[in-house]
């Protein structure tokens, strides 16, 4: 809730991004025995080009929540970024199952939210 608000404050502005996406991944992996890091990547459409791409060391179990800003209109608008979450264990994906792949959308001076759950089980 704090980092939405911190987020919503940072659009309000005016020199700040023009969108915010808050990514929330959830998991039933232990931190670090079964994940020990985190890779994001974001692609504008189906096979664009990749507009945020990291991957980061985790200290703290999930769920985890990531915020992405963009200033780029043309990362604006229904379906046009696609996040991919994929949970890695010593640089290999932890489990056949933990990755995800969702469509996000971006609308300008609002923050959107995307939840992604890295499970075997069906995708929201």
């Amino acid at each position: 809730m704090r980092r939405r608000l911190a987020l919503v404050l940072l659009l309000a502005g005016g020199c700040g991004p023009s969108a915010a996406l808050l990514v929330r991944i959830e998991a039933p992996l232990r931190v670090p025995e079964e994940c020990d890091a985190l890779h994001l990547v974001a692609v504008r459409g189906e096979g664009g080009p990749t507009v945020f791409e990291r991957t980061y060391p985790l200290s703290r179990s999930f769920p985890l929540e990531l915020s992405l800003t963009t200033e780029n209109e043309d990362n604006l608008g229904t379906g046009r970024i696609l996040i991919t979450a994929e949970a890695l264990l010593a640089g290999k994906l932890a489990q056949a199952w933990a990755t995800r792949t969702a469509p996000a959308t971006l609308r300008e001076g609002q923050v959107s939210e995307l939840r992604l759950p890295l499970c075997d089980c069906t995708p929201p």
